[in-house]
This record gives C-alpha cells, sequence and structure tokens, in this order.
C-alpha cells in the first residue's frame, strides 16, 4: 500500500510503501530513501504518512495527514540502517536505591547507569529502551532492554564489559543481537508483575515485601480479583496527551498464591 503527501517542511513529497510487521519504507523527493518501523497502532490509522529523518534514534515519529497538515509526535522507532546493529539486553536490579527505570535529571536511575556504562564501552551516547518502566523501589528478575549502534562489538564482550562497568545492584544476565527491526518496548507481548505481602517484617523483607500485620484471605482476595481479568480500557492509568493511542490491555490470569507467612499476586 502506498501513501503520498507533503513533507512537514513542505520542499518536496515523500512516498511510503507498507511492507512486513509495521514497517515502512519510502524515497523523499531528493532521493534520499528513509526507513521507519512505527507502533503497530500507528500503522492501523487510515490517511496519515509516517516520516522518519534518516539517522532518528529518538523513539518517535513524525506523523502527518496526506495533505501535509496536522502534524503531532506519535511512539515509534527506526529501522535498522546498513552497519547498524541491535542488541538485545536482560536485565536484573534491585530497585531500592533508583529512582525507577527511566533517565531523570538528578537522579538515580537503572535506565542512566546501564546508558552511563555503554557509552564508556562504545566511546559516545547510547540511549536504550526498556520493555516497560518501573517506579521508584521497584525490583526487576528479567526486564528486556535494547540499543542500536554502529561500533562493532561481540555480544560476549559487551556483556563481559558492562558486568564490570554495572553497579553491584544491576546485573546484564544475557546479551544478544536482536532481529531486524526489534524494540523492546514496541515487541514485548506481554509482561509479568508480582506483589508480595508478609507479616515478616525484617529488614530484607522491608525491602522486597509489603508488610502487613494482617494479611486478606487468599480465597476471599482471589475471588475479588477475578473480574479484572480480561481485556479492558486503562485510559485512568494513561496521561491525557497519550490517550489518542490504544489503552486496552489484556490481563490473562492474576492468581493469588498462599506462602509460609505471606501472599504473592501474579498479574
Amino acid at each position: 500500500a502506498c501513501q503520498v503527501g507533503d513533507h512537514p517542511d513542505g520542499d518536496h513529497q515523500a512516498e511510503l510503501v507498507r511492507f512486513g510487521q509495521g514497517a515502512q519504507v519510502g524515497e523523499r523527493g531528493d532521493g534520499q530513501r528513509l526507513i521507519a518501523v512505527v507502533a503497530r497502532q500507528s500503522l492501523e490509522r487510515q490517511g496519515h504518512l509516517l516520516h522518519a529523518p534518516r539517522g532518528l534514534d529518538s523513539h518517535r515519529l513524525r506523523r502527518f495527514s496526506g495533505s501535509g497538515g496536522g502534524a503531532e509526535w506519535v511512539r515509534g522507532w527506526t529501522a535498522a540502517e546498513p552497519g547498524v546493529t541491535t542488541f538485545r539486553l536482560r536485565v536484573r536490579y534491585d530497585g531500592t536505591d533508583f529512582h525507577g527505570w527511566q533517565v531523570q535529571p538528578d537522579v538515580r536511575t537503572v535506565q542512566g547507569e546501564i546508558e552511563r556504562a555503554l557509552a564508556t564501552i562504545l566511546d559516545g551516547p547510547v540511549r536504550i529502551a526498556g520493555a516497560g518502566r518501573t517506579d521508584r523501589g521497584v525490583h526487576a528478575s528479567g526486564q528486556i532492554a535494547s540499543f542500536s549502534t554502529e561500533r562493532t562489538i561481540a555480544p560476549a564482550k559487551l556483556s563481559r564489559a558492562l558486568r564490570g562497568l554495572l553497579p553491584r545492584d544491576i546485573i546484564v544476565s544475557s546479551v544478544d543481537v536482536a532481529p531486524e527491526g526489534f524494540h523492546a518496548r514496541w515487541s514485548a507481548v506481554s509482561r509479568t508483575y508480582r506483589y508480595h505481602l508478609t507479616r515478616r517484617d525484617t529488614p530484607i523483607t522491608r525491602r522486597y515485601a509489603w508488610v502487613r500485620p494482617r494479611l486478606p484471605d487468599a480465597a476471599r482476595i482471589t475471588a475479588a480479583s477475578a473480574p479484572l481479568a480480561g481485556r479492558h480500557r486503562f485510559d485512568a492509568f494513561t496521561v491525557a496527551e497519550a490517550l489518542a493511542e490504544d489503552t486496552a490491555c489484556t490481563v490473562q490470569a492474576l492468581p493469588w498464591t498462599e506462602h509460609r507467612g505471606g501472599l504473592t499476586l501474579e498479574i
């Protein structure tokens, strides 16, 4: 399928051709080739062109109408260009001393620490994407992250270098070369979260569980949680400027399990 329209700066035409899983290739009027991979829900919208300037590495694309008006930012990412490798990282961390995953000014974050280490290894700034964002004090046992680079480095060597540079509360447990077009957030198909409640009040449990003197009955709280299973819209958890996107998610299951001294919810 082809769509033609004015480039936002108005000096040439841009034609985009859709192919494969969310990928688009276009030729600008001046002959420069454009490659873009976009969020699936954006592809489903008709009557829009998606334009990515060559080399764009922020995770945003310009979306504009076929007539060239109504420009706005949407989430997406650029496909790999020749000589660019996308790496996939599996990250584990203790979130106690972090202000969450996402980079923030003047505070310690997981993304910030990993990007700082990668910049040292690759001799230049690197921006990584995570499969999800954790809040302050939240831990991860298998967070997926990805980044693209023009530097040549073997996954095993990158893994060793990260282990040597990252602080003790972050471990990159695996590094591999991802398929073309892979993006940690947009390629994710599911996520699993665990919430722990316990009656045992110790310095260790305070870091990894919600300490409560009394816990709810496992059977009753399981029954009360059952209506949350299924597909629902989560507009109330979304910032207003992102409401144009599809906020529907499917909760596959949310069992509560009882164990010695506590309860765990896995959703």
